[in-house]
């Protein structure tokens, strides 16, 4: 095939693949993508994203300009279609595999560097972990990320062959300004030199190969200490995760994981695949140093230190197949690995002196390297009816069904999922507060989940609520073999009457403010009233879970002070300390702003309804507190 040609069938047979692996029709809003939009649809937001931190989060201590940006544009075009913004995601998909052909064909050894470089992008392309990403519209963070991190290995790469440098610089400062896994990006440059064979004439000596990226690992620490001064945080991430340290058997764990999930799955063809890979490492290991060659040997532990390094704090939760989207580009490495082995060695020696049978061989090789295709293919066929989409699509109608049926002003409408562990949170996860209020609905009603929020708190039994709520939503997850089979979402009234008092606010207007918080220190009496036969339980419930906790009250009048410091951990096993409320709201007061926090208490023979919200600055104030108590 000529260069000409090639140019125009490999792109042309990526996008074909890519759209068909990646088709975003049917799938719906969900997950983080109702706070996110939200957030994007207003420009002073997106301003503000590139000088502090990622939608004024706290929680989530990320700085994504590019990320809050595309999110606005996609809006500018498509206003509220889910289509376009997945199909953006999808084509970013396609565009990253393109330029992972390009960096491949310039660094495998050749003859066989085409059809290796067109089998790696169309393994990493047909990934069922790639899909994890394109079919969530925040999972932008990992597509929208890819592509200028390899646009800048590629731009290296035509550096070291006399193209200019500040590509380069431009598509790293963009990879930074995408997602914090740009970190590896110097690390990856450094790999990607030292397995290129081409010698640019120039720049620093390192195991034999002359390397020009070496000022790159200073971005590094400029971009931790920018952090520092634009977030407080050199590091950052998951709030949950900023404290914890890093055990060694956890992240090896998670590692091993993700390395048989980039070659998909655990499944007894996987683990056939990983027996496979290991010798064919060896034997690309046996022909680089026997070429007396340790380069090509450190440059491919430097692409694995890029593409795990940053994932070092999520590797021990990756065990969770679900979690694996994490290692979206990370994937690249184990499917190098694999389509390496096939080109080391005496194959590469038998297609370089086959003579007329070259494109057989070729085209037997190509089909050897694409042996995962076999259970890639079934696992996207499968999530491409994932039940998610049906579900959140399911129970959206039913929010918007019954909040108009609400006669119960400003009253939240409570979600019950008894397949806790399957269905988390209906799949909105942080987003369930966003679902019924603008852009995506006029209502600015608060949805709850009765899920507990903690594994060892006390839950909200639907019973408990009986005569404070009008009904609630029932979702029944699918089973997991029968895909849509016994799954649904239903309306569920209550089975009496109303009984409900709205408990006005004493001493406060409804919002809790780094000023009354630090007033309750020295006994504010900011609450509620309470009246006779208070039942000495209050019952707490937010878009993130609810849990009821025992509170006392005391001359008439039930203190925030007081459910905020509550122990949440009421049944609690050896080795736990009691979790104020307040410390386990905080995430929930960050992440869902616009949402208020309910709580319902029973009296004699009526259950009293009280709520309060978050201030803006609450969150970092909170934040600043579980830090000096070492939380």
């Amino acid at each position: 095939m000529s260069v000409r040609l090639r140019e125009l069938v490999v792109p042309a047979l990526l996008l074909a693949v890519g759209l068909w692996a990646h088709w975003p029709g049917g799938l719906v809003f969900k997950s983080d993508d109702y706070p996110a939009i939200a957030w994007a649809c207003d420009w002073g937001n997106v301003a503000h994203d590139f000088v502090g931190p990622q939608y004024d989060l706290r929680f989530f201590l990320f700085w994504r300009p590019l990320i809050t940006l595309s999110l606005a544009v996609d809006h500018a075009l498509f206003g509220l279609d889910p289509f376009g913004y997945h199909l953006m995601n999808a084509l970013a998909a396609v565009l990253a595999a393109w330029l992972l052909y390009r960096v491949a064909r310039l660094l495998l050894p050749r003859p066989g560097a085409g059809t290796a470089a067109l089998a790696l992008a169309l393994l990493w392309l047909l990934n069922p972990t790639t899909r994890l990403s394109t079919s969530w519209v925040v999972g932008r963070v990992d597509t929208h990320v890819v592509p200028p991190m390899l646009a800048a290995l590629w731009f290296l790469l035509r550096r070291r062959r006399g193209g200019p440098a500040w590509p380069v610089a431009l598509c790293t400062l963009l990879a930074f300004m995408a997602k914090e896994s740009a970190l590896g990006l110097p690390l990856l440059m450094l790999g990607v030199e030292l397995l290129d064979r081409h010698d640019p004439g120039r720049g620093v000596r390192l195991l034999g190969r002359r390397v020009l990226s070496l000022s790159y690992l200073a971005v590094i620490p400029a971009y931790l200490l920018f952090r520092k001064l634009v977030l407080g945080e050199f590091l950052g991430g998951y709030g949950f995760m900023q404290q914890g340290g890093l055990d060694v058997v956890e992240v090896a764990k998670g590692l091993l994981a993700t390395l048989v999930s980039g070659l998909g799955g655990s499944d007894s063809p996987v683990v056939i695949l990983v027996l496979l890979a290991v010798p064919t490492l060896g034997v690309t290991i046996l022909w680089y140093l026997s070429e007396a060659r340790p380069a090509p040997f450190v440059g491919m532990l430097l692409l694995g230190a890029g593409l795990f390094g940053p994932l070092l704090q999520l590797l021990p939760s990756m065990t969770n197949p679900a979690l694996h989207r994490y290692a979206y580009l990370a994937d690249v490495w184990p499917l190098s690995i694999w389509v390496l082995g096939f080109i080391s060695g005496p194959w590469m020696e038998a297609l370089a002196n086959a003579q007329g049978r070259r494109p057989l061989l070729r085209v037997f090789g190509f089909g050897l390297m694409m042996i995962p295709v076999a259970w890639f293919l079934p696992l996207h066929v499968l999530s491409s009816r994932s039940h998610d989409d049906l579900i959140v699509r399911q129970t959206v109608a039913a929010l918007r069904e019954h909040e108009r049926g609400f006669t119960e002003r400003g009253s939240p409408i409570p979600i019950e999922d008894p397949e806790q562990d399957l269905f988390h949170n209906q799949r909105f996860l942080w987003g369930l507060g966003s679902v019924l209020k603008p852009p995506f609905d006029d209502s600015a009603l608060d949805v709850v989940t009765l899920r507990p929020f903690h594994p060892l708190a006390d839950p909200v039994l639907p019973a408990q609520l009986e005569g404070g709520i009008e009904g609630r939503l029932f979702v029944r997850y699918p089973d997991a073999g029968g895909m849509l089979k016994g799954g649904g979402v239903e309306w569920r009234p209550a089975e009496g009457p109303l009984r409900l008092r709205r408990a006005e606010p004493l001493g406060f207007d409804g919002t809790l403010d780094p000023a009354l918080l630090d007033r309750m220190v020295d006994g504010d009496e900011a609450g509620w009233a309470v009246g006779s036969g208070y039942g000495g339980f209050v019952h707490v419930l937010t878009s993130a879970g609810s849990f009821r906790v025992p509170v006392e009250a005391a001359e008439g009048r039930l203190r925030l002070a007081r459910v905020l410091l509550a122990d949440v951990m009421w049944s609690q096993p050896a080795g736990h300390e009691p979790i104020p409320a307040l410390f386990l709201l905080w995430n929930v007061l960050d992440l869902a702003r616009s949402s208020r926090v309910w709580l319902y208490w029973h009296e004699d023979g009526l259950v009293a309804r009280a709520w309060f919200r978050p201030s803006r600055d609450l969150p970092d104030h909170v934040w600043r507190a579980l830090k000096r108590q070492g939380k």
